[in-house]
Protein backbone atom coordinates (compact mmCIF):
# COMPACT_ATOMS: atom_id res chain seq x y z
CA UNK A 1 0.00 0.00 0.00
CA UNK A 2 1.36 3.42 -0.55
CA UNK A 3 1.35 5.97 2.22
CA UNK A 4 0.02 9.50 2.25
CA UNK A 5 3.46 11.23 1.30
CA UNK A 6 4.35 8.93 -1.66
CA UNK A 7 1.05 9.21 -3.20
CA UNK A 8 1.25 13.30 -3.01
CA UNK A 9 4.59 12.97 -4.37
CA UNK A 10 4.07 10.84 -7.44
CA UNK A 11 0.10 11.18 -8.70
CA UNK A 12 -0.06 14.77 -8.56
CA UNK A 13 2.98 14.79 -11.10
CA UNK A 14 1.02 11.51 -12.77
CA UNK A 15 -1.92 13.43 -13.26
CA UNK A 16 -0.29 16.29 -15.03
CA UNK A 17 2.16 13.66 -16.75
CA UNK A 18 -1.55 12.14 -18.44
CA UNK A 19 -3.00 15.62 -19.32
CA UNK A 20 0.45 16.56 -20.85
CA UNK A 21 0.18 13.02 -23.23
CA UNK A 22 -3.21 13.67 -24.22
CA UNK A 23 -2.52 17.64 -24.60
CA UNK A 24 -4.23 17.29 -28.34
CA UNK A 25 -7.67 16.94 -27.10
CA UNK A 26 -7.92 18.92 -23.59
CA UNK A 27 -10.95 20.60 -25.01
CA UNK A 28 -12.54 17.09 -25.35
CA UNK A 29 -12.48 15.47 -21.96
CA UNK A 30 -12.75 15.88 -18.62
CA UNK A 31 -10.38 15.31 -16.07
CA UNK A 32 -10.95 14.37 -12.49
CA UNK A 33 -8.47 13.70 -9.92
CA UNK A 34 -8.89 11.35 -6.98
CA UNK A 35 -12.62 11.01 -8.30
CA UNK A 36 -14.71 10.39 -4.86
CA UNK A 37 -16.96 7.23 -5.30
CA UNK A 38 -18.55 7.44 -1.91
CA UNK A 39 -18.54 9.67 1.01
CA UNK A 40 -16.27 7.23 2.15
CA UNK A 41 -12.52 6.91 0.95
CA UNK A 42 -12.74 5.28 -1.96
CA UNK A 43 -10.81 7.11 -4.96
CA UNK A 44 -9.98 6.60 -8.28
CA UNK A 45 -6.84 8.02 -8.84
CA UNK A 46 -7.51 9.83 -12.10
CA UNK A 47 -10.96 9.31 -14.13
CA UNK A 48 -10.92 11.07 -17.33
CA UNK A 49 -14.00 11.55 -19.38
CA UNK A 50 -14.76 11.94 -22.76
CA UNK A 51 -17.17 15.29 -23.05
CA UNK A 52 -18.75 13.67 -26.32
CA UNK A 53 -18.87 10.22 -27.69
CA UNK A 54 -17.09 11.36 -31.20
CA UNK A 55 -14.19 12.79 -29.87
CA UNK A 56 -11.23 10.49 -31.18
CA UNK A 57 -8.05 10.26 -29.32
CA UNK A 58 -4.77 9.73 -31.29
CA UNK A 59 -2.50 9.59 -28.39
CA UNK A 60 -1.87 5.60 -28.07
CA UNK A 61 -2.47 6.17 -24.14
CA UNK A 62 -5.78 7.45 -25.35
CA UNK A 63 -6.40 4.82 -28.16
CA UNK A 64 -8.70 2.78 -26.17
CA UNK A 65 -10.66 5.60 -24.37
CA UNK A 66 -14.31 5.19 -23.92
CA UNK A 67 -17.15 7.30 -22.29
CA UNK A 68 -15.25 7.14 -18.96
CA UNK A 69 -12.07 5.94 -18.13
CA UNK A 70 -10.43 5.09 -15.25
CA UNK A 71 -6.98 5.58 -14.42
CA UNK A 72 -4.84 3.86 -11.63
CA UNK A 73 -1.01 5.07 -11.02
CA UNK A 74 1.63 3.15 -8.99
CA UNK A 75 4.31 4.81 -8.51
CA UNK A 76 8.64 3.55 -8.22
CA UNK A 77 8.20 0.91 -6.05
CA UNK A 78 4.99 -0.19 -5.17
CA UNK A 79 2.88 -3.28 -6.69
CA UNK A 80 0.41 -3.43 -9.34
CA UNK A 81 -0.85 -7.19 -8.57
CA UNK A 82 -4.07 -9.19 -9.02
CA UNK A 83 -5.38 -7.41 -5.91
CA UNK A 84 -4.84 -3.94 -7.16
CA UNK A 85 -6.58 -5.38 -10.64
CA UNK A 86 -9.86 -6.20 -8.56
CA UNK A 87 -9.70 -3.28 -6.60
CA UNK A 88 -9.70 -0.80 -9.98
CA UNK A 89 -12.24 -3.79 -11.26
CA UNK A 90 -14.56 -2.94 -8.30
CA UNK A 91 -14.56 0.77 -8.60
CA UNK A 92 -15.48 0.60 -12.04
CA UNK A 93 -18.60 -1.68 -11.07
CA UNK A 94 -19.05 0.58 -8.51
CA UNK A 95 -18.76 3.58 -10.77
CA UNK A 96 -21.38 2.29 -13.43
CA UNK A 97 -23.64 1.57 -11.15
CA UNK A 98 -23.94 5.26 -9.68
CA UNK A 99 -24.87 7.30 -12.49
CA UNK A 100 -27.25 10.13 -11.97
CA UNK A 101 -30.14 7.36 -13.65
CA UNK A 102 -30.41 4.12 -14.32
CA UNK A 103 -28.03 2.63 -16.56
CA UNK A 104 -26.76 5.83 -18.18
CA UNK A 105 -23.07 4.37 -17.89
CA UNK A 106 -23.14 1.65 -20.23
CA UNK A 107 -20.68 -0.93 -19.15
CA UNK A 108 -19.02 -1.17 -22.94
CA UNK A 109 -18.12 2.37 -22.03
CA UNK A 110 -16.27 2.61 -19.63
CA UNK A 111 -11.98 0.99 -19.44
CA UNK A 112 -9.54 0.62 -17.33
CA UNK A 113 -5.83 1.30 -16.83
CA UNK A 114 -2.87 0.40 -15.13
CA UNK A 115 0.34 2.55 -15.03
CA UNK A 116 3.54 1.78 -13.84
CA UNK A 117 6.90 1.88 -14.50
CA UNK A 118 8.02 -1.49 -14.62
CA UNK A 119 6.42 -4.65 -16.29
CA UNK A 120 4.01 -6.24 -13.82
CA UNK A 121 5.30 -9.72 -14.12
CA UNK A 122 3.08 -11.66 -11.84
CA UNK A 123 0.10 -9.51 -13.03
CA UNK A 124 0.69 -10.47 -16.54
CA UNK A 125 1.47 -14.09 -15.54
CA UNK A 126 -2.19 -14.58 -13.66
CA UNK A 127 -4.02 -12.58 -16.85
CA UNK A 128 -2.87 -15.26 -19.29
CA UNK A 129 -3.96 -18.45 -16.91
CA UNK A 130 -7.66 -16.83 -16.73
CA UNK A 131 -8.21 -16.75 -20.41
CA UNK A 132 -7.19 -13.17 -20.66
CA UNK A 133 -6.09 -11.90 -24.43
CA UNK A 134 -2.61 -10.24 -23.62
CA UNK A 135 -1.81 -7.94 -26.91
CA UNK A 136 1.20 -5.55 -27.15
CA UNK A 137 -0.99 -2.74 -28.97
CA UNK A 138 2.22 -0.49 -28.95
CA UNK A 139 5.21 -0.21 -26.87
CA UNK A 140 4.62 -0.56 -23.51
CA UNK A 141 1.20 -0.43 -23.62
CA UNK A 142 -0.26 -3.93 -22.98
CA UNK A 143 -4.54 -4.57 -24.21
CA UNK A 144 -6.17 -6.71 -21.32
CA UNK A 145 -9.46 -8.15 -22.88
CA UNK A 146 -11.61 -10.80 -21.61
CA UNK A 147 -15.39 -11.23 -22.40
CA UNK A 148 -17.53 -9.94 -19.79
CA UNK A 149 -14.89 -7.46 -18.16
CA UNK A 150 -13.69 -4.02 -19.05
CA UNK A 151 -11.34 -3.72 -21.34
CA UNK A 152 -7.83 -2.85 -20.01
CA UNK A 153 -4.06 -1.63 -20.56
CA UNK A 154 -1.29 -2.55 -18.47
CA UNK A 155 1.01 0.81 -19.46
CA UNK A 156 5.04 0.15 -18.86
CA UNK A 157 6.04 3.73 -18.83
CA UNK A 158 9.87 2.52 -18.75
CA UNK A 159 9.15 0.90 -22.44
CA UNK A 160 7.04 3.50 -24.08
CA UNK A 161 8.26 5.50 -26.23
CA UNK A 162 10.41 8.50 -25.12
CA UNK A 163 9.77 11.01 -28.25
CA UNK A 164 5.78 10.30 -28.28
CA UNK A 165 5.77 9.88 -23.98
CA UNK A 166 8.26 11.83 -22.38
CA UNK A 167 5.78 13.02 -19.48
CA UNK A 168 5.49 9.38 -18.36
CA UNK A 169 8.38 8.54 -18.82
CA UNK A 170 9.50 11.03 -16.62
CA UNK A 171 8.26 9.52 -13.59
CA UNK A 172 11.25 7.30 -12.27
CA UNK A 173 13.91 7.58 -10.34
CA UNK A 174 15.88 6.06 -12.85
CA UNK A 175 15.86 8.91 -15.57
CA UNK A 176 19.09 8.77 -18.35
CA UNK A 177 20.36 11.77 -19.49
CA UNK A 178 19.17 11.72 -22.85
CA UNK A 179 15.41 11.85 -21.18
CA UNK A 180 16.37 14.52 -18.83
CA UNK A 181 17.23 16.32 -22.08
CA UNK A 182 14.31 15.31 -24.18
CA UNK A 183 12.34 16.47 -21.14
CA UNK A 184 13.78 20.07 -20.81
CA UNK A 185 13.51 20.48 -24.87
CA UNK A 186 9.63 19.61 -25.06
CA UNK A 187 9.07 21.83 -22.42
CA UNK A 188 10.38 24.95 -24.15
CA UNK A 189 8.08 24.59 -27.04
CA UNK A 190 4.85 24.64 -24.79
CA UNK A 191 3.25 27.72 -25.14
CA UNK A 192 -0.27 27.10 -23.37
CA UNK A 193 -0.57 28.68 -19.68
CA UNK A 194 -1.87 25.42 -18.18
CA UNK A 195 0.41 22.74 -19.93
CA UNK A 196 3.18 24.36 -18.75
CA UNK A 197 1.33 24.06 -15.33
CA UNK A 198 1.76 20.62 -15.46
CA UNK A 199 4.72 20.10 -17.13
CA UNK A 200 6.34 22.09 -14.08
CA UNK A 201 5.05 19.30 -12.17
CA UNK A 202 6.36 16.70 -13.97
CA UNK A 203 9.52 18.68 -14.17
CA UNK A 204 10.11 19.28 -10.79
CA UNK A 205 9.47 15.48 -9.94
CA UNK A 206 11.96 14.44 -12.05
CA UNK A 207 14.42 17.03 -10.91
CA UNK A 208 13.49 16.02 -7.19
CA UNK A 209 14.06 12.15 -8.09
CA UNK A 210 17.04 12.53 -10.32
CA UNK A 211 19.25 14.82 -8.45
CA UNK A 212 22.57 13.18 -10.06
CA UNK A 213 21.14 13.38 -13.78
CA UNK A 214 20.29 16.88 -13.70
CA UNK A 215 23.58 17.63 -11.99
CA UNK A 216 25.26 16.56 -14.99
CA UNK A 217 22.38 18.67 -17.21
CA UNK A 218 24.00 21.80 -14.96
CA UNK A 219 27.91 21.34 -16.84
CA UNK A 220 26.02 21.62 -19.99
CA UNK A 221 25.96 25.95 -19.94
CA UNK A 222 23.61 25.87 -22.87
CA UNK A 223 21.34 23.39 -21.30
CA UNK A 224 21.51 24.80 -17.88
CA UNK A 225 20.37 28.08 -19.02
CA UNK A 226 17.13 26.44 -20.84
CA UNK A 227 16.65 24.60 -17.25
CA UNK A 228 17.83 27.94 -15.39
CA UNK A 229 14.20 29.84 -17.92
CA UNK A 230 12.11 27.11 -16.66
CA UNK A 231 12.56 26.94 -13.32
CA UNK A 232 12.35 30.43 -13.35
CA UNK A 233 8.94 30.92 -11.65
CA UNK A 234 9.71 28.40 -8.87
CA UNK A 235 13.45 30.77 -8.49
CA UNK A 236 11.09 33.57 -8.13
CA UNK A 237 8.55 32.28 -5.92
CA UNK A 238 11.73 30.99 -3.75
CA UNK A 239 13.15 34.79 -3.81
CA UNK A 240 9.82 35.95 -3.07
CA UNK A 241 9.85 34.19 -0.01
CA UNK A 242 12.93 35.07 1.44
CA UNK A 243 12.40 38.72 0.59
CA UNK A 244 8.89 38.11 2.73
CA UNK A 245 10.85 36.69 5.70
CA UNK A 246 13.15 39.88 5.39
CA UNK A 247 10.46 42.12 5.66
CA UNK A 248 8.76 40.29 8.03
CA UNK A 249 11.40 40.51 10.44
CA UNK A 250 12.11 44.48 9.72
CA UNK A 251 8.14 44.22 10.38
CA UNK A 252 8.33 42.88 13.88
CA UNK A 253 11.52 44.88 14.71
CA UNK A 254 9.19 48.00 13.89
CA UNK A 255 6.75 47.27 16.02
CA UNK A 256 8.71 45.95 19.04
CA UNK A 257 10.89 49.30 19.03
CA UNK A 258 7.92 51.30 17.95
CA UNK A 259 10.43 54.09 16.58
CA UNK A 260 8.79 56.35 14.42
CA UNK A 261 11.95 56.12 12.06
CA UNK A 262 12.08 52.36 12.13
CA UNK A 263 8.53 52.27 11.11
CA UNK A 264 9.08 54.61 8.17
CA UNK A 265 11.85 52.52 7.13
CA UNK A 266 9.85 49.54 7.33
CA UNK A 267 7.11 50.86 5.59
CA UNK A 268 9.52 51.70 2.45
CA UNK A 269 11.18 47.93 2.44
CA UNK A 270 7.91 46.90 2.53
CA UNK A 271 6.44 48.94 -0.87
CA UNK A 272 10.01 48.57 -2.24
CA UNK A 273 10.52 44.89 -1.50
CA UNK A 274 7.03 43.32 -1.69
CA UNK A 275 5.66 46.19 -4.22
CA UNK A 276 2.41 46.65 -2.29
CA UNK A 277 0.57 49.67 -1.76
CA UNK A 278 1.24 52.42 0.40
CA UNK A 279 -1.68 52.40 2.13
CA UNK A 280 -1.42 48.57 2.77
CA UNK A 281 2.14 49.16 4.30
CA UNK A 282 1.30 51.61 6.86
CA UNK A 283 -1.77 49.90 7.86
CA UNK A 284 0.69 46.27 8.67
CA UNK A 285 2.70 49.00 10.83
CA UNK A 286 -0.40 50.71 12.54
CA UNK A 287 0.54 53.90 10.46
CA UNK A 288 -2.07 56.64 8.95
CA UNK A 289 -0.60 57.92 5.46
CA UNK A 290 -0.93 60.78 6.81
CA UNK A 291 1.38 60.12 9.69
CA UNK A 292 3.71 58.12 7.29
CA UNK A 293 4.16 61.11 5.46
CA UNK A 294 4.61 63.70 8.25
CA UNK A 295 7.52 61.69 10.28
CA UNK A 296 9.28 61.24 6.25
CA UNK A 297 9.79 64.88 5.65
CA UNK A 298 10.78 65.21 9.21
CA UNK A 299 13.35 62.54 8.77
CA UNK A 300 14.24 63.93 5.29
CA UNK A 301 14.79 67.75 6.85
CA UNK A 302 17.11 65.90 9.46
CA UNK A 303 19.16 64.70 6.67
Amino acid sequence: MENSEVKKQWHGPFCSAVRLELVENKGDVDFQREYNLNSKPLQIDLLVIKKTEDVSINNEIGKIFRGHNIMEYKSPGDALNVDTYYKVLGYACFYKSNGETLDCIKENDVTLSFVREEYPRELMKYFRQKGFIIEEEYPGIYYVTKAGFFPAQVIVSGKLNKDLHIWLMALTRNMEKSTAETLVYKIQNLTEKDDKINASAVLNLAMNANEKVFDKIKEDEPMFEELRKLMKPEIDAEVTAAVKEAVNAAVSAAVEENTETVQVNAVDRIVEKMGISLDNACETLGLTVEKYKEIKAKKNLQE
